[in-house]
């Protein structure tokens, strides 16, 4: 079986041809460089960066995205706003991970992806006696070194799959970066978003009869109940194309200047022309519902 036709994706001096080149390379690409100039290395100008044809589509996303893939490159940037993910590391991540990242790419916005743990040890810290103190503190510090150690794991494994699928296209580019902080979950998001105020918290939830649902679903009610930031929740049984497919939404609402605010910030974060809007007034005792298309 022969090789792949080689092709010419960019044209560069020899810096930024060797830095591309490293960057492609690290990605997993097979790149040579043509039109070097051996004698004058560090002034050779017009050197060709050459891959596989079959590797065009992937090192575009790559080259369109090197802020993302460039480990030498910050992923915070201030001035843009920021999409918050909190994470479990659980199939619903990557549901709300795929949201997100959708919607920063539309509204050019990085992406936090916050986890939070609570220590077993700690949780567990009986009460019933001060002489526990030492051995307690001490089991508490080794609980905590593990549980971060294996989120930290447990991050780098996700940040990795989310660049896999950027560079093949799954999920649409945007800039990352992540937290890891010991504390109550919903604690820890509501901290984050005080500090931090994001454009959008994106979060998973869990059906209804899952065994599981206090470890998640619980989470991502206290937060609608008590975080001030718009929270766009995504439910288990959606799948990842999730929001994609979304074509209508219904908007119950009491028409008070708290639901007009909210409408507005609906429109601001999802692209309107994709969907129709449908508010339905709650009923109170004396009143059927009825529903407005806008």
């Amino acid at each position: 079986m022969t090789d792949a036709p080689l092709i010419t994706v960019a044209i560069h001096t020899m810096h930024y041809a060797c830095s591309l080149k490293n960057l492609l390379e690290k990605e997993g690409l097979k790149v040579t460089l043509q039109n070097v100039n051996l004698s004058n290395p560090e002034i050779a100008a017009g050197v060709r960066v050459r891959i596989r044809e079959t590797d065009l589509p992937v090192a575009l996303r790559i080259i369109e995205n090197k802020e993302i893939f460039d480990a030498s490159e910050s992923a915070s940037d201030n001035i843009q706003p920021n999409i918050l993910v909190p994470v479990d590391f659980s199939e619903r991540t990557m549901q709300a991970c795929m949201a997100a990242f959708r919607l920063a790419n539309a509204h050019n916005a990085t992406i936090t992806l916050l986890n939070s743990f609570v220590d077993p040890i700690y949780s567990r810290r009986s009460q019933l006696s001060d002489a526990l103190t030492f051995d307690n503190d001490s089991a508490h510090d080794k609980a905590t070194d593990m549980a971060m150690a294996e989120a930290e794991k447990n991050m780098s494994e996700l940040e990795q799959n989310l660049v896999s699928k950027i560079k093949t296209g799954e999920i649409s580019p945007a800039k990352f970066t992540h937290e890891i902080r010991e504390g109550i979950p919903e604690e820890i998001i509501n901290q984050y978003a005080r500090d931090k105020r994001p454009l959008l918290i994106v979060m998973g939830t869990r059906e209804s009869n899952s065994k599981a649902r206090e470890l998640v679903g619980s989470v991502t009610a206290e937060v609608l109940d008590t975080c001030r930031f718009p929270v766009f929740t995504i439910p288990e049984i959606c799948g990842n194309d999730f929001p994609d497919r979304v074509r209508n939404i219904i908007f119950f609402s009491n028409f008070d200047q708290q639901d007009i605010l909210a409408v507005d910030a609906l429109f601001r974060l999802l692209p309107a022309n994709f969907y129709k809007v449908f508010l339905i007034k709650l009923p109170s005792k004396k009143y059927t519902g009825l529903a407005h298309e806008i």
